[in-house]
């Protein structure tokens, strides 16, 4: 995809999502409809579109209230309740004027914590290419660094700063775009950059769970969807009647070689043999497993969607490798999040601060346990991998 389609079919997507969920006001339409004001109301389009999806409802502010300012929306999470006050700024010129752009923001009244959504605009793109974060991203940061210590700066409020880097408009020709965000906590000392344990790392992001979880949700959706249904686009426009969905009724060779029909119970893809290993149920109430050969449409789709392949959701088949301490912690905290803790403490029972976990919640234990079991697991995974690095050839 071309970046003028990708940035065509994001605006539209992102237009749809607002327009299905409140009543877009005549001033945004218009500011759409005029080329000077255009590039800004795209973004706050698409801020407005990406709060959506993360779960909030938005109140649209009325900017031509001229008694006091305001800001462009007031956004309510869902299912914690969290309520911030939103700004969506874009960089226009050649320079990015990050304190110009965070004082503006923060100098508007508002009563709720605030969240400034930056927008690079950076057309450098071979600087984005093969960097761990694009340049665009880097600048931002330090600027933001910065500022965050200017003694103007220093007299602003708190606020999530979320800058983007997406150079589709400015490369309408190319393929492949790099992309990306960049999370800053203006005057958050915990969310500054620097080393910290697990345990740090897990009680940030408690405290901070609304706007990770709003991050987990962009990264989430950062690709248009081919369509509104959940369909893999591998099976977009395709023919094949192959599909597996647990409760389907399959014809299979049953365990004495004769065919008959089975209901799919369960099935685990394995991509290097091209086919699904599937738990099939007889009539007559036996199971068995059965191997299914697997297209190349069906190996795309199950890259694309592995939880939901087999029209269930699978946890496990949609879990993410593990890379991360924290990855570990999640991956643990799944299965032990509700144990009990005289069964938590049992395991612990050999900790030199026994006693003073036995003085903790539930809650408490399990994420001490958690942290622990997670550290151990890393700690294992890297010997094996230093171990393999000195066996190999």
């Amino acid at each position: 995809m071309t970046g003028a389609i990708g940035a065509y079919m994001r605006f539209a997507y992102d237009l749809y999502g607002l327009k299905h969920a409140v009543d877009v006001q005549k001033l945004l339409i218009d500011r759409i409809k005029h080329p000077e004001t255009f590039p800004g109301a795209m973004y706050e389009v698409r801020v407005a579109a990406a709060l959506l999806r993360a779960g909030c409802t938005l109140e649209l502010q009325d900017e031509t209230d001229r008694r006091t300012t305001h800001v462009e929306f007031i956004a309510t999470n869902a299912q914690s309740g969290a309520t911030f006050a939103v700004e969506a700024k874009r960089r226009e010129g050649a320079r990015m004027k990050i304190n110009r752009q965070m004082y503006r923001a923060l100098s508007k009244h508002s009563e709720h914590p605030r969240i400034v959504f930056i927008d690079t605009n950076d057309c450098r793109l071979e600087l984005g290419r093969n960097r761990a974060a694009p340049v665009a991203l880097v600048e931002a940061e330090g600027q933001l660094d910065r500022y965050e210590r200017d003694p103007i700066g220093k007299t602003l409020p708190q606020a999530y700063v979320i800058a983007t880097f997406e150079p589709a408009e400015h490369h309408l020709d190319a393929v492949d775009l790099p992309s990306g965000m960049l999370l800053w906590g203006f005057h958050f000392d915990d969310l500054r950059p620097g080393l910290k344990t697990l345990l740090q790392q897990v009680e940030m992001r408690r405290r901070h769970s609304p706007i990770f979880a709003l991050l987990e949700s962009m990264e989430k959706h950062q690709h248009v969807p081919v369509t509104f249904d959940g369909e893999a686009d591998a099976y977009l426009g395709s023919a094949s009647k192959t599909r597996l969905k647990v409760g389907q009724r399959l014809e299979v060779p049953g365990p004495d070689g004769t065919h008959i029909e089975v209901t799919l119970e369960d099935g685990t893809v394995v991509p290097s043999w091209k086919a699904a290993s599937c738990v099939v149920r007889s009539d007559d109430g036996k199971r068995f497993i059965v191997q299914v050969p697997l297209t190349d449409e069906d190996l795309q789709a199950y890259a694309q969607h592995p939880a939901t392949f087999f029209g269930t959701v699978d946890r496990n088949a949609g879990r993410k490798q593990l890379k991360t301490a924290l990855d570990a912690f999640d991956f643990i905290w799944e299965s032990c999040k509700d144990t009990k803790k005289e069964e938590l403490l049992e395991r612990l029972k050999s900790a030199p601060d026994w006693a003073w976990l036995a003085s903790l919640s539930q809650h408490e234990v399990a994420t001490h346990y958690c942290v622990r079991m997670a550290e151990n697991l890393m700690h294992e995974i890297e010997n094996s991998a230093a171990v393999t690095g000195l066996d190999g050839p």
